[in-house]
């Protein structure tokens, strides 16, 4: 099957395997995807012969780099948003990319307020994450829509989309309390001026 960067692959009932990577061999393939040097290419080969394999389940699948480190047996995928666990789901609506963002999704506004304060820059949470699956562009803008798919959820009158800024996220979360509006004041001001 013809495959590039970029492609959606459906891998159901194939005999396709998977490499049982351990957190450094993940971040060590990621760092070799990128050449096919001679070097990269004995590197990986040696990685591939010390790791277990597992059948891949089936799903939609996105290709992030093909061939990988010139071996045209190998491919770098993802899945596909549809294919995102719960746990998954519930890591990318709790985790941040930045400091201010993780502070905003776990509802830390008088942190936030006090890193916004201390000129930490206010990040965009619409780019957030957009360089974890590489640089290629058509590869991003699959993230982005698979993100965006993921983090939408079903709400009571319609669809809640993924919030797009930290004002945004304070807007949805600000929980309500006896001094909730003066400290919602508060932390708009700031962001105001950020």
């Amino acid at each position: 099957e013809r495959l590039g960067v970029g492609f959606s692959v459906q891998l159901a009932g194939s005999r396709i395997r998977r490499l049982k990577l351990e957190r450094a061999q993940m971040i060590q393939v990621w760092e070799m995807s990128d050449s096919s040097s001679s070097s990269s290419l004995e590197e990986m080969k040696n990685l591939t012969s010390q790791v277990g394999r597992a059948y891949v389940p089936g799903g939609w699948f996105r290709v992030l780099q093909y061939p990988l480190c010139g071996d045209r047996r190998l491919a770098l995928l993802r899945p596909a948003g549809q294919a995102f666990s719960q746990q998954q789901r519930r890591l990318l609506e709790t985790q941040g990319e930045t400091l201010i963002s993780h502070c905003a999704k776990m509802q830390q506004w008088e942190l936030v307020e006090t890193l916004l304060r201390a000129k930490v820059p206010m990040p965009v949470l619409s780019n957030e994450f957009d360089g974890l699956c590489g640089q290629n562009e058509v590869v991003k803008q699959q993230w982005r829509r698979d993100l965006a798919a993921t983090m939408s959820t079903s709400a009571v009158g319609g669809w809640v989309r993924r919030p797009q800024s930290v004002l945004e996220l304070a807007v949805l979360h600000f929980e309500q309390g006896p001094d909730s509006g003066e400290r919602f004041a508060r932390l708009l001001q700031v962001l105001i001026a950020s």
